[in-house]
């Protein structure tokens, strides 16, 4: 039996937040762990036992959506303890990042090709305070190799990568794996909401002005994309008073000791993990990254 008494904060707190189509019930625990991390309050396993009772403040029946009836279990797999841990809801980024301040802070999405089984798409990555765009083929929509790319894109081009915003789409449920293995923090943007990565999203589309919908990405060769790549970081901004993405971007490197910053954060993911076998991950990244 669990003690329900025990958690009267928490309980009242998450029948305020909680919402069965916008703020779910992982969503809901996290916030509450962050902005009250002092009160008294259950795991999140024993969050769903609550519900499950049928006693608490949210009910099985009345509250939770479909996919968490039957038999008590929540669908997810292997992936949902690292993304309950490690990838955050967006309304907990920083405000220097909202701001654009700080420098390091990308964003990501996947631009879709021809959709056939094993043709290439295209990874994005934006950074927000520069708007400098890495372009990078994919062989799959896989989040394994979503993830590895993302690791190499990030090698070969040297990235200060402090934190990456996503959208909720499949390929990107691995990266709570990824941030629990380099320490980067991953934020979620809310369904239906591509205006939270604004940048990346306005930068895919000038890709797209090269390459419409249902393109074969398979056709375009790699020196293409570079070259592409490089004509949307060179082009005139107004933002910048007419300078370049790619000109905002060496200003800021110029300021910064790449590899000792990711040193730093690969570190912290290391810091946050207990288990010897998982620290190993880390010193490897770290070596690698050198």
């Amino acid at each position: 039996k669990l003690p329900i008494e025990n958690y009267p904060e928490f309980s009242k707190l998450f029948l305020k937040y909680f919402d069965k189509k916008w703020h779910g019930v992982e969503a809901t625990w996290t916030r509450i762990k962050i902005e009250k991390p002092n009160i008294s309050m259950p795991s999140l396993k024993q969050t769903f036992n609550l519900i499950n009772s049928n006693k608490w403040v949210i009910t099985k029946k009345e509250r939770l959506r479909g996919k968490y009836r039957k038999g008590g279990k929540r669908s997810g797999g292997y992936f949902s303890k690292f993304n309950t841990k490690y990838v955050l809801p967006i309304w907990t980024r920083n405000k220097s990042i909202n701001s654009r301040k700080d420098f390091g802070h990308w964003e990501i999405d996947l631009v879709i090709g021809k959709k056939s089984y094993g043709k290439r798409n295209l990874l994005t990555l934006t950074e927000r305070k520069t708007r400098m765009m890495i372009i990078a083929p994919i062989k799959s929509k896989s989040p394994h190799v979503l993830n590895a790319t993302l690791y190499k894109v990030m090698k070969k081009y040297r990235l200060l990568i402090k934190s990456i915003t996503s959208d909720n789409g499949l390929e990107f449920k691995a990266l709570g794996l990824f941030s629990y293995r380099t320490g980067i923090d991953i934020y979620k943007c809310n369904p239906y909401a591509s205006h939270e990565r604004g940048s990346n999203e306005n930068a895919n589309g000038l890709i797209r002005r090269e390459y419409p919908k249902k393109t074969d990405f398979d056709t375009v060769s790699d020196e293409d994309i570079e070259i592409l790549m490089d004509n949307i970081n060179n082009m005139p901004r107004k933002i910048f008073n007419f300078s370049s993405a790619i000109t905002q971007y060496v200003q800021e490197l110029s300021m910064v000791d790449v590899n000792a910053e990711m040193q730093k954060i690969f570190q912290k993911g290391i810091d946050k993990r207990a288990k010897k076998t998982s620290r190993r991950h880390g010193y490897l990244y770290i070596k690698n990254f050198q």
